[in-house]
């Protein structure tokens, strides 16, 4: 192979290379790459913006530094060599601030000559949905509460209405019984 060829061949590597970081860059979900052993290899500009770390904080670290759900982690780790990805996995991320946020993961394997080389991970925040629907539950939480009072409250108004008119039928039974008796007597 010639040198001119070399150089295109390499100048081409250079610009694809050139373009997975811009793209990887580009996305605004954050996204790293973590290593078979589940050690952070990269990440992008939303992952620093995101989580407060940046290439230098967390390129290295174990994956545990950001998740302290040490047991759902685990549960991660040990299902994804064999399920080869997993979504909608919900974790607690801990930010460089020591910030907690909600985060729904989203995690997928990458293998190289058919062995594991290592596991994309994205995540989104949710926090702030998580907040309204516990908003809302406790919202639907008291909904509930005031329906069954009123529910409860419109049942004794039926047993005193319905005991009522049952009295006021045995009243009119009675003032017919006793109209009967009167007439009997005025003759």
């Amino acid at each position: 192979m010639k040198e001119s060829e070399v150089k295109k061949y390499q100048d081409e590597l250079n610009e694809l290379i050139d373009y997975i970081s811009d793209f990887l860059n580009f996305l605004p979900i954050p996204v790293c790459d973590v290593s078979s052993t589940f050690y952070i290899i990269q990440i992008n500009k939303a992952f620093e913006r995101i989580t407060g770390f940046d290439a230098l904080d967390i390129i290295g670290e174990h994956i545990e530094k950001l998740f302290p759900e040490k047991e759902k982690l685990q549960n991660i780790i040990s299902q994804l060599p064999k399920r080869g990805e997993m979504q909608n996995q919900e974790l607690i991320l801990v930010k460089k601030s020591g910030e907690e946020i909600i985060v729904n993961t989203f995690w997928a394997k990458r293998t190289k000559k058919g062995e594991i080389g290592s596991f994309f991970l994205a995540f989104t925040d949710i926090t702030f949905l998580k907040k309204i629907q516990k908003e809302m539950e406790e919202k639907i939480k008291l909904r509930t509460r005031d329906l069954r009072e009123k529910v409860e409250e419109l049942e004794r108004f039926h047993k005193i209405a319905v005991g009522r008119e049952l009295k006021m039928i045995e009243l009119k039974e009675e003032i017919e019984k006793l109209k009967e008796e009167l007439k009997k007597v005025q003759k």
